[in-house]
């Protein structure tokens, strides 16, 4: 009896043992058969949206950014989304008396590439390329446009953040930009030039609140 009973386990184990050797074949087999593809599919998908304030200097005068950004999250390492921004500066002037201030704003794509996202602290480098809109206002109680006090242009702004990981659904990016534009030409009413053609051109720090999943 004892004999037959040690001859049924071993048989049993042995069944077990053949089994999960084949199933494991033909797993195998199966991985290896699999088409491979040039773009894979994402683990992980998300999103994010949040808000940004800036500082920077636009024709010598400081000035406040401020705008919303966000996006699709592929794979927690990749941003595609929109981004925009408007900004002012010189407001004490804007009353009539003399002098004047610039007023406008600028949006895109936005390219964002995220490294180690998983970890507390990380870095990104968000990319945006779009057009913005740039116009002179002598008087801020009455003002209309007119021939040469608007421009548009192109802008390529790369950047380079430091996002902490807050909660899971929040973080909080602390970063600097540089915005590229071609030459800009704005004047008075009486056709004086009162921006540099560079008048764009420059370094922002920022600040950026983000909500979402990563």
């Amino acid at each position: 009896m004892k004999k037959v009973t040690v001859l049924t386990a071993i048989l049993m184990l042995t069944s077990f043992l053949t089994f999960g050797q084949e199933e494991n074949e033909y797993k195998t087999l199966n991985q290896k058969d699999e088409i491979n593809t040039i773009f894979k599919k994402p683990a992980s998908n998300g999103g994010y949206g949040g808000i940004s304030f800036g500082y920077t200097k636009i024709n010598n005068k400081d000035t406040f950014i401020s705008g919303m950004r966000g996006g699709w999250v592929i794979d927690h390492g990749l941003v595609l989304g929109l981004a925009g921004y408007g900004f002012g500066n010189d407001l004490n002037h804007m009353s009539g008396n003399s002098g004047g201030g610039l007023a406008g704003g600028f949006g895109g794509l936005l390219i964002e590439p995220i490294v180690w996202p998983k970890s507390p602290v990380h870095v990104s480098f968000p990319v945006l390329i779009g057009a913005g809109g740039l116009t002179w206002i002598e008087d801020y109680n009455y003002w209309e446009p007119y021939e040469n006090n608007v421009a548009a242009y192109f802008i390529f702004v790369p950047g380079a953040e430091l996002e902490l990981n807050i909660v899971h659904f929040f973080r909080i990016a602390l970063g600097i930009n540089y915005r590229f534009t071609p030459d800009i030409a704005l004047y008075d009413r009486i056709g004086n030039s009162v921006v540099s053609p560079d008048v764009m051109r420059g370094f922002s720090a920022n600040l950026t609140l983000k909500f979402g999943k990563f």
